[in-house]
C-alpha cells in the first residue's frame, strides 16, 4: 500500500486560461486545468479538473504504466488517491495562477532536493537572511486558500507545494497574516475569519 502521507510529485501544472475563472471564497481558480501526477507510488496520471458548483471535480484521469511496473488493474485503479489528486491539482493551479510559471513546478527527478517534485519557493536558492518578497507570501496565501477550498491540510499543502518543512510553511503563512494577505485565523482551526482580510 502507498504511503499516503509523503507529498505527491506533480510533474506538470497546465491551466485552460480560456475557460474562465471561478471564485471559491477568496480563492481565484481558473474553472479548467490539469495535472500530471509522475509519483513512483502510482501509475503516471494525467488529471483534468473542472469546478463545478464551486467544487473542483475530476473530469478525466489518464494512467498509463511505467516499464517493468504490474499492469493497471482494478486492485491498481481503487488504490488511486482521486480525491488527494484533485486537491493537489487545485493547490498547484491556484498557485500558478498567482504567479508561478512553469519551470517552478519542473519535476526534480534526478533525484536533487529529495527527488520530490513541489512547487519551488522564492526562498530556493536565496542566501540566509535575505528577506522573502510580498509576492512570495501572496503565493503562500494564494496556496493556502487553495487547500482550503480543496479540503486539505493548508499548512501542509503550503510545505509540499513549495517544498518547504512544516515549520517553515508554518511561519510563511503567519507572515502572509501579518502581512494582511490572509485574514485572522479562527481559534484552533485553519482557515480566515471572513471580511478580515
Amino acid at each position: 500500500m502507498p504511503d499516503r502521507a509523503a507529498p505527491l510529485r506533480i510533474a506538470s501544472c497546465r491551466i485552460d486560461r480560456a475557460s474562465g475563472r471561478v471564485q471559491l471564497g477568496a480563492l481565484s481558480l481558473p474553472r479548467r486545468y490539469s495535472v500530471t501526477i509522475d509519483d513512483p507510488r502510482y501509475p503516471r496520471c494525467t488529471l483534468d479538473v473542472v469546478v463545478n458548483s464551486n467544487r473542483p471535480e475530476a473530469e478525466r484521469l489518464c494512467c498509463e504504466r511505467r516499464g517493468g511496473e504490474e499492469p493497471i488493474d482494478g486492485t491498481v485503479l481503487r488504490q488511486l488517491p482521486v480525491r488527494r489528486f484533485v486537491n493537489a491539482a487545485t493547490a498547484a493551479a491556484a498557485v500558478e495562477l498567482s504567479g508561478e510559471r512553469g519551470e517552478a513546478l519542473a519535476e526534480r527527478a534526478s533525484g536533487e532536493g529529495g527527488g520530490q517534485g513541489r512547487l519551488e519557493s522564492a526562498s530556493r536558492g536565496r542566501k540566509r537572511g535575505v528577506p522573502l518578497t510580498d509576492e512570495h507570501f501572496s503565493r503562500v496565501a494564494d496556496a493556502y486558500r487553495a487547500a482550503r477550498g480543496a479540503g486539505q491540510a493548508p499548512t501542509k499543502t503550503v510545505a509540499e507545494l513549495m517544498g518547504a518543512s512544516r515549520s517553515t510553511a508554518a511561519h510563511w503563512v503567519m507572515e502572509a497574516r501579518r502581512r494582511g494577505l490572509l485574514g485572522p485565523t479562527r481559534l484552533r482551526t485553519a482557515g480566515e475569519q471572513e471580511g478580515e482580510r
